[in-house]
């Protein structure tokens, strides 16, 4: 039952999920490889699966999940000088992209329980009860901890930058504030 499940998504999505990886890793070997560990997991836990309707979701959520962690290994391993050169490889990155990278730095300095609880609810898609199982917490403890979270990384954006926006909602612009002691000076700031 398994094994013909699996084979039956593999041609039903494996098309779609390499794409999908590609966007996100931007290298089709490895799009190619992350697509593999996608579907050995969904050939273990196949039987578990509790809503079969909802399959699609699942598999793109096991798909995020793999790259967001395969980008934030890589991104520990990185040498910082290489990573510069990289930066300045790139002529023009996204306003979007240098707040994302801004940000992801701002909530890697924030004191764990509340990095942990933002990072698996907001970057990895996990359910807050999920969450709450895997740190021991209540339900109401983890959604918390994630509102607190957010709401110290909109002040450290508000008071580092100021981000213009489209109407859809995508980030057009950022203006940095000159920081007003060093302190609360930031990266792009300094």
């Amino acid at each position: 039952m398994t094994t013909t499940g699996t084979a039956d998504l593999w041609r039903r999505f494996a098309p779609e999920l390499r794409r999908f990886l590609h966007r996100k890793v931007r290298d089709a070997a490895l799009a190619d490889d992350l697509l593999q560990e996608v579907f050995m997991r969904v050939h273990v836990h196949l039987a578990r699966l509790r809503a079969p309707e909802r399959v699609a979701p699942w598999l793109y959520r096991i798909a995020r999940n793999l790259a967001v962690d395969h980008l934030r290994r890589r991104a520990v391993q990185a040498d910082p000088v290489a990573e510069t050169v990289v930066w300045l490889e790139d002529p023009e990155p996204s306003p979007e992209a240098v707040l994302a990278a801004w940000m992801m730095e701002q909530v890697s300095r924030f004191p764990a329980p509340y990095r942990d609880a933002l990072m698996r609810v907001d970057a990895h898609g996990q359910r807050t009860v999920d969450v709450a199982r895997v740190l021991g917490l209540s339900t109401p403890g983890v959604k918390s901890r994630v509102q607190r979270a957010r709401r110290r990384l909109a002040l450290a954006t508000d008071r580092c930058c100021a981000v213009q926006r489209d109407r859809n909602g995508r980030v057009i612009d950022i203006q940095w504030r000159q920081p007003l002691a060093p302190e609360r000076c930031c990266e792009p700031c300094s």
